[in-house]
């Protein structure tokens, strides 16, 4: 092997990572906090949103589908979707039916999740949409009378829930019910939960469907730990 020049120094071997952090262990801190705090931030991440609480509702006995009373007592322990409608819409009830149907098909395919929430459709006809008649509807769009109940009763009882309760606007028929004839009512998609407070408004469209979906088993996994307490 020929000889250094004279005058040159053989420079050291650059010394590794690893022999760095073990002569210098302070060195690797900043390095460990980050690896131990990256499965925190995922999770924060993943963890849904909290969902408001909005108002308390006024308690209901209205009759359902079947024949029964269906209310308060009923839904107590349940997170619930809620909308209005009547069984003579040509206008934006059909739309509002079909959407609570894909609800009820996505709150389904959630499994155990969301096996506690309920749906409930009013009828602002009340007059017109006897238990028959909402039995009919329900059966034209496939509803799962074990989760989703259509419910009429006494006008004021529906308009307090509406107007009080939900704080919707609702109208009355015309006069004589002419062919076509429509009736003011509220076109969102609403959540309750299992204390029957309402917890979101939700448009009928791709978007609100998710986001109703999802905080419907927010507050579903919310009643399962507090029935745990």
């Amino acid at each position: 092997m020929p000889d250094e020049a004279p005058g040159v120094r053989a420079s050291a071997p650059k010394p590794t990572l690893g022999q760095i952090l073990r002569a210098r262990p302070w060195m690797a801190a900043p390095w460990v906090a980050l690896v131990l705090a990256a499965p925190v931030v995922v999770a924060l991440r993943m963890r849904p949103a909290p969902v408001p609480v909005i108002r308390q509702l006024p308690p209901f006995r209205l009759t359902d589908q079947t024949a029964h009373a269906y209310g308060t007592d009923e839904l107590r322990g349940h997170p619930w979707v809620a909308n209005f409608m009547f069984t003579s819409c040509p206008f934006s009830c059909p739309r509002l039916t079909r959407h609570m149907a894909r609800v009820q098909e996505r709150l389904r395919d959630r499994g155990d999740s969301a096996a506690s929430v309920r749906m409930v459709s009013f009828t602002v006809d009340p007059d017109v949409d006897t238990p028959a008649r909402l039995g009919e509807y329900a059966e034209r769009y496939r509803v799962d009378a074990a989760r989703w109940r259509f419910v009429t009763g006494p006008t004021p009882d529906i308009q307090r829930m509406s107007t009080e309760g939900f704080q919707v606007a609702m109208g009355a028929p015309p006069e004589g019910r002419p062919q076509g004839y429509n009736i003011l009512h509220g076109e969102h998609i609403m959540l309750v939960d299992a204390r029957g407070r309402i917890r979101g408004y939700y448009r009928a469209d791709d978007n609100g469907l998710v986001s109703v979906v999802r905080d419907a088993e927010t507050v579903a996994r919310e009643a399962a730990s507090e029935a745990q307490r």
